[in-house]
């Protein structure tokens, strides 16, 4: 599956009609790409998870990372379909690997506009389309949304935990802020900020301070 976009300039400067009528077509002419990241844990060769990673193709065949067009979709409400499409076929493709053998659980990424109840109904609908068990899914939930829209993140939260998914804390800090959601919503992850998680390899207080929030996120 592909998505197709031309070349956006961000910033003010940004012509959005333009842009809406671009990302629209690439929609319909589904040329967005998914691929899978595997994650392991530790000392266990077969995957624990897959994660689905997005990039787009332009006209040029260049493909984009999310970096190049997440922001533009969110601005243009364009968030919705393109999560939708992104969910639907990473559950056909799952079920297409589990066909083959590989019922490897996965991981999808919502942008900080989606999680809303109608969201919610759709993924139990592409959940039920597909056959795919509930518990092989967990959702990502940017730390914003629940933050700046903590109703209906609640609301998309209860939602799919009790039909069974999994569900995820995307940018977890440690912030006293991001503390009080994770204690009072029902995640089953926290996902580390990467600008936290990048730098424990080299630096020793990253390290320490990483350490120190993993119990901590499990207090809570």
């Amino acid at each position: 599956m592909a998505y197709h976009i031309s070349e956006i300039v961000t910033g003010d400067s940004v012509d959005l009609q333009r842009a809406r009528v671009l990302l629209l077509d690439a929609v319909t002419r589904d040329h967005i790409h998914l691929y899978r990241q595997s994650i392991f844990r530790p000392n266990d060769p077969r995957p624990a998870y897959w994660e689905v990673l997005v990039r787009i193709e332009d006209e040029r065949g260049k493909m984009h990372l999310p970096a190049d067009f997440l922001n533009q979709s969110e601005r243009l409400d364009l968030a919705h379909p393109l999560d939708r499409i992104i969910i639907n076929e990473s559950m056909h493709r799952w079920r297409r690997h589990s066909d083959a053998g590989q019922a490897i659980p996965i991981t999808i990424n919502l942008s900080a506009q989606t999680a809303e109840t109608d969201m919610a109904e759709y993924v139990i609908g592409c959940a039920a389309q597909w056959d795919v068990p509930h518990h092989q899914v967990t959702l990502e939930i940017p730390n914003t949304t629940v933050i700046e829209n903590k109703p209906a993140a609640t609301a998309f939260i209860g939602m799919l935990s009790a039909a069974g998914f999994q569900l995820a804390l995307d940018g977890f800090d440690g912030g006293a802020a991001l503390l009080s959601v994770t204690e009072e919503l029902n995640f089953d992850f926290v996902k580390l900020d990467g600008a936290l998680s990048q730098w424990t390899v080299t630096n020793p207080v990253y390290r320490d301070y990483v350490g120190a929030l993993i119990p901590l996120a499990h207090a809570h």
